[in-house]
């Protein structure tokens, strides 16, 4: 005959006793911050028995991931855009998995390969083009978009011609 008792600490060290927690298992309720657990059992005919230490842990969901555009975002047929910086994110465990996207709408991105750090440096464009970077993190596994740095191609001059006029004698 067995007897259980569940515990909780926010610590990892100090336990206290959850009330009406006395089952094999135990089902936590929704949680907002990392939160520890053992279990006790007791028997009759034994010392009491405390299992190993468990924990949930709650990630801060992500943050500060935005990217800031260089001075220079219009170019005239063409042009090479300077570095796109980033901030660190924060939130998640603390370790960031950097992704540069590109698209030629500003809607349906694509990663671009190798594009992993915190700043990025686009190559040459000859049509208009959006970058963003995603960030994740830990259990923080969705991507969390950036803002969006567009970069516009301005059409080169066209059509600057003159009709020339009968010669006027004045």
């Amino acid at each position: 005959i067995y007897t259980y008792q569940w515990q909780s600490s926010a610590d990892g060290t100090t336990f206290a006793d959850i009330s009406g927690a006395t089952n094999l298992t135990y089902d936590p309720q929704a949680l907002n911050t990392t939160i520890y657990y053992r279990r006790i059992v007791s028997s009759p005919c034994a010392v009491p028995n405390t299992s190993n230490v468990i924990s949930i842990q709650i990630q801060l969901a992500l943050a500060n991931n935005t990217v800031t555009a260089p001075a220079i975002v219009a170019f005239c047929a063409n042009g090479d855009p300077a570095v796109i910086t980033g901030a660190a994110a924060t939130g998640g465990n603390g370790t960031y998995a950097y992704q540069w996207q590109s698209s030629a709408d500003g809607v349906t991105f694509t990663d671009i390969p190798g594009a992993t750090s915190l700043n990025y440096d686009p190559a040459a464009i000859s049509a208009t083009t959006y970058y963003r970077r995603t960030v994740t993190s830990g259990a923080c596994t969705a991507p969390a978009a950036s803002n969006i740095v567009q970069f516009t191609i301005q059409p080169p001059l066209a059509n600057n011609t003159l009709d020339a006029q009968p010669v006027n004698t004045f």
